[in-house]
């Protein structure tokens, strides 16, 4: 039986160091880390625009059928 893995959204505010936290933590953990690329910086973005781009990656990990983000 595949454990679902926990999606990890990198909004740019921990970077990665998050993700070696955790799986130094829960090392049973399996986890699929999401850095948007085409949007390192999310500073100056409107609001409507942050939220579109967290949506899109939201539905990447959630296609992806994690069990918690």
């Amino acid at each position: 039986m595949k454990k679902s893995p926990i999606g990890i959204l990198d909004m740019n505010i921990e970077n990665i160091s998050i993700l070696n936290d955790l799986a130094k933590a829960f090392p049973h953990e399996h986890f699929i880390y999401v850095y948007d690329p085409e949007c390192p910086q999310y500073e100056g973005l409107s609001e409507e625009e942050i939220q579109l781009r967290v949506i899109k990656n939201l539905n990447y990990l959630i296609s992806r059928q994690v069990k918690l983000i």
